[in-house]
């Protein structure tokens, strides 16, 4: 266990969103002052290849006016994983993670940059990077085209995009299953569920979003270099349904 003190300042001048959607209509650069104490446990036999063992994590912050911060609110982010052999070959791998932010005294809203994000290779993997949970939709201008492509969430109409807004709560729950082909190839089915949520009130299992896919990874002695194809069963109108992930290193 750990403590430390953390100052930064962020630039929300560049966000991707309309500032009004996010109850913030001042959006410059914000100062943020925090103190933050941190849980860790690892017993994997391989940081990077694990095939037995758990990580579990836990991070609470408070950010406060009273030591500088021009935002109060608290935060907490945990993650338990878990890596079991399954006979002599097989690896079963789950991860759960949990984080809640909620804003107190005289702000009312997380900063959009404090505020959690799902979606991407390491998260649900049905969703391009950052998709998953509340989204503002907004009007194609020639103006904001480049902004549109690289956001790439889709939209309900060709005239409208996506653009994801965040949430002060997060809950995914990854499972997968490495199955060797070779010493060095591995065929992986897996399942993801979850999402953001705007509320932490609004957390509900009928809002998870659900992914199934599956992938190939082949060893290195830097960590798998990874492919993963994912297939989201319930994403919005006019997103795209599937993605595709090709990257370094396991996802959990």
């Amino acid at each position: 266990m750990f403590s430390r003190y953390n100052f930064e300042t962020v630039d929300l001048s560049d966000i991707r969103v309309n500032p009004l959607a996010t109850g913030q209509e001042n959006l410059g650069t914000l100062k943020l002052s925090s103190f933050s104490t941190a849980w860790l446990r690892d017993t994997r036999d391989d940081p990077f290849d694990p095939t037995k063992g758990f990580f579990n994590t836990a991070n609470f912050s408070v950010t406060s006016k009273l030591i500088g911060s021009q935002a109060n609110f608290v935060s907490f982010f945990g993650q338990t994983q878990s890596h079991r052999k399954i006979g002599d070959n097989l690896v079963l791998a789950s991860s759960l993670r949990l984080g809640l932010t909620k804003p107190y005294g005289s702000t009312l809203e997380v900063p959009i940059s404090e505020r959690f994000f799902a979606g991407g290779s390491t998260t649900l993997r049905g969703f391009n990077l950052d998709c998953a949970g509340p989204l503002d939709i907004q009007a194609k201008t020639p103006e904001n085209e480049e902004q549109a492509s690289r956001i790439n969430c889709g939209g309900p109409s060709s005239s409208q995009y996506y653009a994801p807004l965040g949430g002060n709560a997060l809950f995914i729950a990854n499972f997968e299953l490495r199955v060797p082909i070779t010493n060095n190839v591995s065929f992986v089915p897996f399942y993801d569920a979850g999402n953001v949520f705007g509320r932490i009130s609004t957390i509900k299992p009928s809002s998870f979003n659900n992914t199934l896919g599956a992938g190939f990874r082949y060893k290195t002695p830097f960590g798998p270099v990874r492919i993963d194809l994912g297939f989201n069963l319930n994403s919005p109108v006019g997103m795209p349904n599937r993605q595709i992930f090709f990257t370094i290193g396991n996802p959990f």
